[in-house]
């Protein structure tokens, strides 16, 4: 059995000060652990959203959706809003566990999305540049020897959502396409998974927003601009609560 889904239990939350509006499941990308999150958790909880991160990141659709179904039976997803966060890598986990639906998340954040991995960058200061320029992240990022080795990795989920994108293009028709309200956040100078790809992968769903970060590298929830992307969620949360039309604003910048 996944790791992921042995410990999903186990992810560390974040809960508001009042009423909860809302649970909000963050899947880590390559290189991260919960603790890296606690900025960010502290940050959409004091608006008065749960947080919960899981422990690593998610290989494919079936492991996320089973780590989603062990925190249900936990009781750690609560009433709607439930909406699911993934960076990095485990964007590809993420779409593949909503296309078709798998879990019952009202809505998706997609940060860093990494459709392909190539060449890991060669020496720490490298990877760090690459992934954020927040000196507070860095430093927790420094302190983890996976830094540079993880950028290598990929995962069974990317390979197949580019398979799917390469055939689509070939054959025509549609690759994997989520059908709830969906937040594309990602870093405009991002050298480890270029935007104007992602863009072509996702900015045709319906529902969808699309917003840049101006400056921003891979590590988008967590870069030099984290408090401006933090508001931009929490609109997108109150937009949800609010029920209102989700706008495709074409990539607008944070």
């Amino acid at each position: 059995m996944s790791t992921l889904i042995e410990n999903a239990v186990d992810a560390v939350r974040w809960d508001p000060p009042a009423a909860v509006r809302g649970t909000i499941v963050v899947v880590p990308g390559r290189g991260e652990r919960p603790g890296h999150y606690e900025r960010f958790g502290r940050r959409i909880s004091a608006d008065g959203y749960a947080v919960e991160v899981l422990p690593h990141l998610a290989s494919d659709g079936d492991e996320l959706a089973h780590a989603w179904d062990a925190l249900a039976l936990a009781g750690r997803l609560g009433d709607a809003p439930r909406v699911l966060v993934a960076t990095d890598v485990s964007a590809a986990a993420a779409v593949q566990a909503l296309s078709p639906a798998t879990i019952d998340a009202n809505a998706l954040v997609l940060a860093g999305t990494t459709l392909e991995v190539g060449a890991a960058p060669t020496d720490v200061e490298e990877a760090l540049a690459a992934r954020t320029a927040c000196p507070l992240h860095r430093g927790l990022l420094a302190a983890d020897e996976t830094t540079v080795t993880a950028l290598a990795d990929s995962t069974p989920a990317v390979g197949q959502w580019r398979a799917a994108l390469d055939g689509a293009a070939i054959e025509g028709g549609e690759a994997w396409q989520v059908a709830v309200p969906t937040l594309v956040l990602h870093g405009e100078a991002d050298q480890l998974a270029p935007w104007d790809r992602v863009r072509d992968a996702v900015g045709h769903w319906p529902g969808v927003e699309l917003v840049t970060v101006r400056g921003g590298v891979h590590d988008v929830l967590n870069d030099a601009n984290h408090r401006s992307v933090a508001g931009v969620i929490v609109q997108f949360l109150e937009q949800l609560r609010a029920g209102g039309q989700i706008l495709n604003h074409g990539g607008r910048p944070a």
